[in-house]
């Protein structure tokens, strides 16, 4: 694989705009040492203006290198291109040829500029970073090279005009360009010696070279003639050179869709053919609008968060039947003939040597807790309230016991794709407050169910031994059919077993209940999968609570 096909996808979402436009800034930052801004165009023929970048919006599978290509282009010209000689070009013109230059040729000039400039931009990028050689030439391929122009190049443009020498000046290093058309084409050749373009260490360098290329051409020039040739494949190379390559703008409402999106903690993976975006919850992720998996609306939140304190009512509770946790265990060990002194064996200590006594502390071992929710349209209702008060509970409960640490995340897919799953992490012990607990208010059931893959994904990010619980009501979908995701999610259950992980589901009966998804249930999960009822969720609780207790040495 070359060039974006390391790192891009196939779904070009508003989460993937703001990856890429993210990629394409750090790529930028590696290769000018300057961290400048990317941003997507949102009007017409878009150039930089020598301190931001504008990226084109029209990014897919095919184009996503090319736009790679001319984001480094532009950052290369404001590493390297003198901006004062390029706002200010005819003055400097006039300036550095003495007015020897005559005002009507000054467009030709800057064309001659802008072509010798780009020859010294290019080779310092593939100097100093050969591994951006792909972006580079999917770049030309799109807005530069054509057919179309190859065939100008054999058949027209043989008049010595401006329009015939600016052609063939700027396809001077096509195969098709015979040198010996137009009268010094090969005088300029040599002139421009790109094998030693690296001599030039300036845009003045630049300058001094199409000044020296005009004035070569300049004599041979017939006035008064044109040969005029309509191509877009020429008009295309022209705007190139000048900086005004046509990009898409985006619009309105999804400019402001990446803003929101651009504020978020979030990393995209693919995992087996499934996309995974991998989500922070926090208190921007709840402001966004759009995202069928966050609900916005204040009716809902008030809702959610009515769930939310009576979870922490029974996290309060739960935490005093634990509280054992909180404290290590002593044992005393009295007749020791040495140790501490025990008082009340004083009396004896006439008659006896063994009048002392030793205290051995019991710790409880740290226990590293994760509980992963299904976050699917078929939660809705009872299932996502006992569960939300559940998650609670647990969140409350690891910040008040010791040597007990707890995680949580919802799992979903997106509205528009079931390939495209979504992780969205809600708490960590180790990071989050009690504060923190009430972001869960903006969480609502919606999409498919991704079990093994972000199950998986999930465990690879706990440590070693961790004790992973899992809460369902439905089968996989998140692959192209139910087999595929059923295959998988097996594959992925029994990895997790292997790299040491203790994995246990509970299937909450409810409506959506079909026999097929129970019996891939039990054929996942076998002796580790639980069926529970939807009153009865506190088994997952249970459970955490005998392996707690079992850790008390």
């Amino acid at each position: 694989m070359i060039g974006s096909q390391y790192w891009a996808g196939s779904n070009f979402s508003a989460f993937q705009l703001v990856s890429y436009q993210r990629s394409i800034a750090n790529f930028v930052e590696i290769l000018t040492g300057k961290s400048i801004p990317v941003n997507y165009a949102t009007q017409g023929d878009s150039k930089t203006d020598g301190e931001t970048i504008t990226i084109s919006s029209d990014i897919n599978e095919s184009t996503l290198d090319s736009v790679v290509g001319l984001a480094l282009h532009e950052a290369s010209h404001i590493l390297l291109t003198d901006f004062d000689i390029v706002r200010g070009f005819p003055k400097e013109l006039a300036r550095i040829s003495k007015n020897s230059i005559h005002y009507s040729d000054n467009s030709l000039c800057f064309s001659l500029f802008n072509f010798v400039e780009d020859r010294r931009i290019d080779n310092f990028v593939y100097t100093s970073s050969p591994g951006y050689r792909t972006y580079y030439k999917e770049m030309y391929e799109r807005y530069f090279f054509s057919e179309e122009v190859d065939k100008i190049l054999k058949t027209s443009f043989k008049t010595p005009t401006k329009q015939s020498y600016l052609c063939r000046i700027i396809n001077l290093f096509n195969k098709n360009n015979d040198l010996s058309t137009l009268p010094a084409l090969g005088d300029v050749y040599n002139v421009v010696d790109i094998d030693n373009i690296g001599r030039l260490k300036s845009s003045r360098d630049s300058l001094d070279i199409a000044i020296e290329i005009y004035n070569l051409i300049k004599p041979h020039i017939v006035e008064g003639e044109n040969e005029v040739t309509q191509s877009e494949g020429l008009n295309k190379q022209e705007k190139f050179l000048r900086g005004q390559v046509k990009k898409e703008t985006l619009t309105q409402k999804k400019v402001k869709e990446i803003q929101k999106v651009a504020k978020l903690d979030f990393k995209e993976k693919d995992i087996d053919g499934t996309n995974v975006l991998d989500l922070k919850l926090d208190s921007n992720l709840i402001k966004s609008v759009g995202l069928g998996y966050i609900n916005f609306r204040p009716s809902i939140q008030d809702l959610n968060m009515s769930y939310i304190n009576e979870g922490i009512r029974l996290g309060k509770k739960l935490t005093k039947k634990l509280q054992l946790l909180n404290d290590s265990k002593q044992e005393k060990i009295s007749y020791k003939t040495r140790g501490q002194l025990d008082i009340k064996r004083l009396p004896l200590y006439s008659s006896e040597s063994n009048i002392f006594h030793t205290i051995n502390q019991h710790q409880t071992q740290q226990n590293d807790f994760h509980l992963s929710v299904d976050l699917s349209g078929s939660m809705k209702g009872s299932k996502f309230e006992r569960s939300l008060k559940l998650a609670t509970a647990l969140c409350y409960c690891s910040l008040k016991i010791k040597d007990f640490n707890f995680s949580l995340s919802f799992r979903t897919t997106s509205l528009q794709s079931k390939h495209r799953t979504i992780l969205i992490n809600a708490f960590d012990s180790r990071k989050n407050t009690l504060r923190d607990i009430s972001l869960l208010r903006g969480l609502e059931p919606a999409g498919g169910t991704p079990e093994g893959v972000l199950l998986e994904y999930v465990s690879k990010k706990l440590p070693k031994n961790s004790y992973i619980f899992s809460i369902t009501d439905g089968a996989p979908n998140y692959k192209s059919s139910f087999e595929e995701s059923s295959n998988h999610t097996k594959k992925c259950v029994n990895r997790i077993g292997k790299t040491g992980y203790k994995l246990v589901s509970f299937f909450v009966k409810g409506t959506y209940d079909k026999e097929i998804a129970r019996k891939n249930f039990v054929e996942t999960y076998k002796k580790n999968g639980y069926f529970i009822d939807i009153n009865n969720i506190n088994e997952v609780s249970k459970s955490i609570n005998n392996i707690l207790l079992k850790s008390v040495l």
